[in-house]
C-alpha cells in the first residue's frame, strides 16, 4: 500500500475545487476514458454517509485507489460504520485509505474526539502511532491510518528549521508587522496563530528552561540547558501561563 498519495485532491460532495461530473457526461468514450485517470492520481474525500452512497457506485468500487474519511460519524458500535469500513478496505483497487483525525465526532454529541477516545468508542481496536499526527490501526482495520491533515501539511516545514533556529527572532518579526497587541490578553498565543514553526520552537526553550511558573519579570531561571536572558525569561512566562495549542487552520507555515 502506497503511504504517500499524490497532493491533487478530488473533494466531496461539494467544494470549490471539485471536478464536474458533467464533462463525463460528453460521451461513452470519453468517459471510459477519463475515469481511469481521474481515479488514479486523485483522493476521494468524503463524509461517512457520502461514501456509503458511494460504495453502492460500480464505478467508484471498481477504480478507487486513495480515500479520505472527514466528518467521521459514528454511533457506539454502529455496525453500519464498521461494515462501511470493512468495504472500503476490500476494494480490489485500493491502495491508502485515511480517517482524518481532526474530524471525528459522535451521532448527538458535537465535541470532537481525539484518536484513542474515538477508536475506544467506536470499538475500532488499538492505534499506534506511526509519525507526528499519523496513527494506523491495528488488528482488523490495519489498512486505516488516522492523519490530522493540518498537522500533516505543517510538520515538514517545522521538521527543516535550521538546527541554529531562533524563535524569539521570527516572534519579533512577526510583532513587527502586526499593529500593537499590548492591550490584548495572551499576547504572545495572539502572535503564535502564525506559525507552528515558531510555536513549537518556543515550547522546545520551555520545555528545556527551569520551570518558570509564577516567574517575576526580574527573575530569570539558573537552571537548565537553555539560559534566556531577561526579555525571553518574560516571553517563556508569558507562554507558559497561556499555554495551548492553538487553532492550526489559521498557521500557513
Amino acid at each position: 500500500m502506497k503511504k504517500h498519495p499524490p497532493e491533487d485532491i478530488v473533494y466531496l460532495p461539494e467544494a470549490d475545487t471539485s471536478i464536474s461530473s458533467s464533462i463525463l457526461a460528453t460521451s461513452k468514450f470519453v468517459f471510459n476514458e477519463a475515469i481511469p485517470v481521474l481515479y488514479k492520481d486523485k483522493i476521494i474525500r468524503g463524509t461517512t454517509r457520502d461514501l456509503e452512497q458511494l460504495l453502492d457506485n460500480a464505478t467508484f468500487t471498481e477504480h478507487a485507489q486513495y480515500i479520505e474519511i472527514a466528518e467521521c460519524i459514528s454511533t457506539y458500535h454502529d455496525a453500519d460504520f464498521h461494515s462501511m469500513l470493512c468495504r472500503l478496505q476490500s476494494l480490489p483497487k485500493v491502495r491508502s485509505l485515511s480517517i482524518l483525525s481532526d474530524c471525528l465526532y459522535f451521532q448527538g454529541n458535537g465535541r470532537t474526539f481525539t484518536v484513542a477516545q474515538f477508536c475506544e468508542e467506536a470499538n475500532l481496536g488499538g492505534a499506534i502511532c506511526i509519525d507526528i499526527g499519523k496513527y494506523r490501526l491495528d488488528d482488523k482495520y490495519s489498512d486505516f491510518q488516522f492523519a490530522h491533515r493540518r498537522l500533516v501539511q505543517l510538520w515538514p516545514n517545522v521538521q527543516s528549521k535550521p538546527g541554529n533556529y531562533d524563535p524569539f527572532k521570527d516572534l519579533e518579526s512577526m510583532q513587527s508587522k502586526w499593529p500593537s497587541q499590548d492591550d490584548v490578553l495572551n499576547r504572545i498565543p495572539w502572535y503564535l496563530q502564525t506559525s507552528l514553526r515558531c510555536w513549537v520552537g518556543l515550547f522546545e526553550r520551555y520545555s528545556n528552561t527551569e520551570s518558570i511558573r509564577d516567574l517575576e519579570p526580574h527573575d530569570i531561571p539558573i537552571h537548565g540547558p537553555f539560559l534566556p536572558d531577561k526579555a525571553q525569561a518574560e516571553i517563556l512566562a508569558e507562554f507558559e501561563k497561556s499555554l495551548w495549542l492553538p487553532d492550526m487552520d489559521d498557521w500557513d507555515k
